[in-house]
């Protein structure tokens, strides 16, 4: 979406991570989460709670307009080296609309992933064609069965 620099939402993320992640592991107990691994339910909600808090402090009328670092490819052993870009978000994204279209790029993104994996089988999420008006019976069940993937899943 084009809000932020990456350099400074990176910066964001990562003092949101360090403020929070002790208080979230202590309310877990010891060792029942592995600080690093994703596929570990705990430390996976941790992680989308840091990039999500600082998705919405970023998101909250942002430039359209921003300059920031970028890497430039350097040979082995040879520092990081990096190039200032400008980078203009779409002009038909306007910030009233920011939310709305993360909340769509997301929830689009992980319905492609469950139909995906899940799509050519028994599991299948129960289609609802675009622009159709199913009844509620319909929409039930399809989202009873996203919901069964995310268990399923691991979440």
């Amino acid at each position: 979406l084009d809000i932020v620099p990456m350099d400074h939402f990176q910066r964001d993320f990562f003092l949101i991570r360090q403020a929070e992640y002790q208080p979230y592991a202590d309310s877990l107990g010891p060792g029942t989460m592995t600080q690093g691994d994703l596929a570990d339910p705990n430390y996976f909600d941790f992680i989308s709670f840091a990039q999500y808090a600082t998705i919405s402090r970023e998101i909250v009328n942002p430039p359209a307009v921003f300059e920031e670092q970028q890497p430039v490819e350097v040979e082995d052993g040879e520092p990081q080296q990096f190039v200032k870009v400008v980078v203009r978000r779409d002009p038909f994204l306007t910030n009233n609309v920011l939310s709305q279209k993360h909340s769509e790029l997301v929830g689009n993104s992980i319905l492609d992933k469950l139909n995906e994996k899940f799509g050519d089988t028994a599991s299948s999420i129960p289609k609802i064609e675009p622009g159709s008006r199913p009844d509620a019976a319909k929409v039930l069940e399809a989202i009873k069965q996203v919901t069964n993937l995310f268990l399923v899943s691991g979440f």
